[in-house]
């Protein structure tokens, strides 16, 4: 009895699974958008156009639109926040981590230390994430910067001093704490950021 019912839910399952098939392969046939066919215009306008070209000058290709900033005289700050479970260094140049070192995983299974690849007992690293190699980067590759498609935004935003809500230098946060702070930058050619 058993093995017609399984023969019966085979053959529904291939009947619909065809079914479905026939359906998809339809309607890529029927509806799909097509391809744009090969604009073969160009080689001949690009013929008829050789002679004119000499004629006529080439056009200007636009910069990307130059940022007139005014000078940074925001002073540099370095802030670092430390919790049980991590330390992390905000840099105000960009407003961005320059340090994120994680101390320790503390799940509801462990509470265990972290240390980095190749530690020992007698030598224990610290598990930084942000690398040596990704802050000798021009631009500095790290955590918190931004990047539009215009160079020199890009360098504005990345490379001047954010002011900061916050006035020490260190920030000593409790298991569970939380603060928040807030860099912010204001330029005269009309830029304003806040992270």
């Amino acid at each position: 009895m058993e093995s017609s019912n399984n023969q019966g839910n085979q053959t529904r399952f291939i009947t619909a699974a065809v079914l479905c098939m026939l359906v998809l392969f339809g309607w890529s046939y029927f509806f799909a958008p097509k391809p744009k066919p090969a604009d073969n215009s160009n080689t001949a306008t690009n013929a008829n156009t050789a002679s004119v070209a000499q004629s006529t000058p080439a056009p200007q290709i636009q910069e990307p639109s130059a940022v007139t900033s005014t000078p940074d005289n925001t002073p540099n700050r370095s802030i670092t926040i430390k919790s049980p479970l991590y330390q992390v260094t905000l840099d105000s140049r960009g407003a961005v981590a320059t340090s994120w070192i994680l101390i320790r995983n503390k799940t509801p299974k462990e509470d265990r230390p972290l240390w980095a690849d190749g530690s020992t007992d007698a030598a224990r690293k610290p598990l930084e994430l942000i690398s040596p190699e990704a802050l000798a980067k021009t631009p500095r590759e790290v955590p918190f910067r931004l990047s539009t498609d215009d160079p020199n935004v890009n360098a504005l935003i990345n490379d001047r001093n954010y002011s900061v809500s916050e006035g020490g230098e260190t920030i000593q946060l409790a298991d569970g704490q939380e603060k928040q702070i807030d860099f912010t930058l204001t330029d005269a050619s009309g830029v304003e950021v806040k992270k």
